[in-house]
């Protein structure tokens, strides 16, 4: 009898033991678990998030995204051309070019980058040799990513704008800044800090003081010019173009006469995994200017914006002016599937001014001479 109790004694201690060491042993085991899947998790909602992104957002400049070996292999097998990326809540820009010929710039930098930092490179981008690619005029390029065949756009880049300019006083050109807290490297480097997001609410170091160039250009022409320097991203960059667009409504209700309206950008041209940026460049006159691209608007028939190729001549005019005046300049124009609030008028639209990997003096330089070709071109439809 004594021993049977001594061994039922036993038993309910083991018993006793595993109830409690159970959860402690689940636990660690499932920790484990979540510890070696957690990487490969945030990788694949990572690169599922851009991927989306990719797909419907395609916003300011640029060309294929290159972030990774998945990534790369998702888009080749969507046969889909992403022209740029941003995250709306992160800002996340990561573009990268492909099919493009490129000529570096080495920069006259001198100064040592501190641990952790990014690589910058100076290239003028050109036009690439793939089939989207058309030529305008000399050196003016359109890289066509709709799906309007290109005879359609041939027959219309030879037009002038849909719309003239009176001489008068009274504004007939807005600029304005969706995202007015764009901003650019504080001095021209070659490297850059990964930590700082290039936005910023200064408006002496973002895209507003570019578009003060752009609008000082056309004020010496003598054609009426208003400059909004709204942030509408911000405190949230959500909606930006929703804000934008109740600025550009605003105005035109109260100056009917507005017939041109500019939106400013700042584009974000980057290898994430390689670390480095690219700073378009033309050189202008033995000084260098960011590069510029026009991005122009189309409807693929859901959009509401039955108008487009009205906006696509002013676009093609202006690209051809830019192009005319100071060669390189202006990188291939963008035609693709966004509207950009350019429903509003027919003399819109979205000029990138630069990479955020280009210095606030490239910028500027270039937001002067875009205001001066852009008042070339107004010139001459002034009736």
């Amino acid at each position: 009898m004594i021993k049977r109790k001594k061994r039922n004694i036993k038993i309910i201690n083991i018993k006793k033991i595993f109830r409690y060491s159970l959860p402690v042993i689940l636990t660690v085991l499932i920790t484990f678990i979540i510890n070696q899947s957690i990487p490969n998790m945030f990788n694949i909602i990572k690169n599922t998030a851009i991927i989306s992104a990719a797909l419907s957002l395609p916003e300011g400049g640029a060309h294929i995204i290159n972030n990774g070996k998945k990534i790369r292999n998702s888009l080749k097998n969507n046969n889909t051309e992403i022209e740029s990326i941003k995250n709306e809540d992160e800002n996340i820009q990561a573009n990268s070019v492909s099919n493009t010929p490129q000529e570096t710039i080495k920069s006259k930098d001198t100064s040592n980058p501190p641990q952790g930092s990014g690589t910058i490179e100076r290239k003028t981008l050109k036009a690439g040799t793939t089939p989207n690619f058309l030529e305008l005029s000399k050196n003016s390029y359109l890289k066509n990513l709709t799906k309007l065949p290109m005879d359609n756009i041939k027959n219309i880049m030879n037009s002038p704008p849909s719309f003239t300019l009176k001489n008068i006083s009274d504004p007939q050109v807005l600029i304005i800044s969706t995202h007015a807290t764009e901003s650019y490297q504080p001095t021209t480097q070659n490297w850059y800090d990964p930590s700082y997001n290039s936005r910023s609410r200064d408006n002496s170091q973002n895209v507003t003081l570019v578009a003060e160039n752009i609008s000082k250009e056309i004020e010496k022409k003598n054609i009426g010019v208003i400059i909004d320097k709204t942030h509408h991203d911000y405190p949230s960059y959500n909606g930006s173009y929703n804000r934008s667009e109740n600025t550009i409504k605003k105005y035109l209700k109260q100056y009917p006469s507005i017939k041109v309206v500019l939106d400013i950008h700042r584009d974000a041209i980057e290898n994430s995994e390689k670390k480095i940026r690219t700073a378009p460049i033309a050189n202008i006159d033995g000084k260098n200017a960011a590069q510029i691209m026009l991005i122009s608007g189309a409807d693929d028939g859901k959009m509401g914006y039955p108008n487009y190729m009205e906006n696509l001549k002013f676009s093609i005019n202006l690209q051809n002016q830019i192009s005319k005046d100071y060669p390189n300049l202006a990188r291939p124009m963008s035609f693709s599937y966004k509207k950009y609030n350019q429903h509003l008028t027919t003399g819109s639209v979205l000029i990138e001014m630069g990479g955020h990997g280009n210095s606030l003096e490239e910028a500027l330089y270039a937001g002067e001479l875009v205001g001066k070709s852009i008042s070339n071109l107004l010139k001459t439809i002034i009736k």
